[in-house]
């Protein structure tokens, strides 16, 4: 039994041994690799998208009463500007009231996930890369393991850390337990 576990363990360490030598040159291959896989999309979008109007805007031909999309131009980016320009009212209008509802939670939660991480990157990142710049080895160290928590051993360091676990948790249960903008949508169906 004891030979099983000592493999096991040993198996274990291996794994997590290669978990933890994550290559930054492999960090940045992904990156570019999605980032070249966005842009094909975005790219083959923007080519198919004149072509297939009857996929693409398809309310442009069915379409009831008084609910006629904007027109939007054969250029290249041009379904850009009605996607920025047009007002909640006018959605409301066209879409209905859960679509609005739906695009405002989204909005809501694109600018509370982006304040959460620039405050995150902000103020953790340098508190690592300080920390493993001076105490950890050159050799015992690289450029992806100098931005995270994983070698950090300072107790006021770690105690920054479950601070921001408790400002980060914060917004968000302030934000979605009241819903404050429930009020809104409620005037918004009555109107």
């Amino acid at each position: 039994m004891s030979d099983a576990q000592d493999a096991l363990t040993d198996l274990f360490e291996q794994y997590n041994e290669k978990l933890s030598n994550v290559m930054p040159q492999a960090v940045g291959y992904n990156v570019v690799l999605f980032s070249a896989i966005s842009l094909a999309t975005i790219f083959a979008f923007n080519l198919l998208r004149p072509r297939n109007k009857i996929i693409y805007e398809p309310k442009v031909k069915y379409y009831e009463g008084e609910k006629r999309p904007p027109r939007i131009k054969e250029g290249f980016f041009d379904w850009l500007s009605p996607l920025i320009h047009t007002k909640e009212p006018e959605l409301l209008e066209k879409i209905g009231l859960d679509a609005v509802a739906f695009l405002r939670f989204l909005r809501l939660t694109r600018w509370l996930f982006l304040g959460i991480a620039v405050l995150c990157c902000g103020i953790l990142i340098p508190i690592d890369f300080s920390f493993n710049s001076q105490h950890v080895q050159k050799n015992n160290r690289n450029f992806l393991n100098s931005l995270t928590i994983a070698n950090v051993g300072d107790q006021w360091r770690l105690f920054v850390h479950v601070a921001m676990s408790y400002v980060i948790s914060e917004p968000p249960v302030t934000i979605f337990m009241p819903l404050p903008w429930n009020e809104a949508l409620m005037r918004a169906r009555i109107d």
